[in-house]
């Protein structure tokens, strides 16, 4: 996906929860953790005002993205094995290749 370069100014407190977040693990970098809270941001304004519009592979990405928040989520409740988390992700993985294959033809 192509990028585009941007420069802000964050708050000092939102930035150090930020650098929290990543070396606590839960991102791996701040352009992730950037990049992430735009997605729900947008995600939730396409739900406020449906006709700014999205791709329909927009929609399945945030679909999809939302659903592997939901097995992050769940496995913290009910720990997997790694076999069933890489079954769980290959799952996945197949189902998106399915539906992005459909979209095209």
């Amino acid at each position: 996906m192509a990028s585009q370069r941007v420069t802000l100014s964050i708050p000092k407190g939102l930035y150090e929860q930020l650098i929290r977040l990543i070396e606590s693990g839960y991102y791996e970098s701040l352009a992730e953790a950037v990049r992430s809270g735009l997605r729900r941001e947008l995600a939730e304004a396409y739900t406020v005002v449906p006709a700014a519009g999205l791709t329909q592979q927009s929609h399945l990405y945030l679909r999809r993205l939302g659903e592997l928040r939901q097995m992050i989520a769940d496995a913290e409740k009910t720990p997997k094995d790694k076999q069933e988390i890489l079954n769980d992700l290959r799952r996945i993985r197949e189902e998106v290749w399915q539906e992005r294959h459909s979209a095209r033809a």
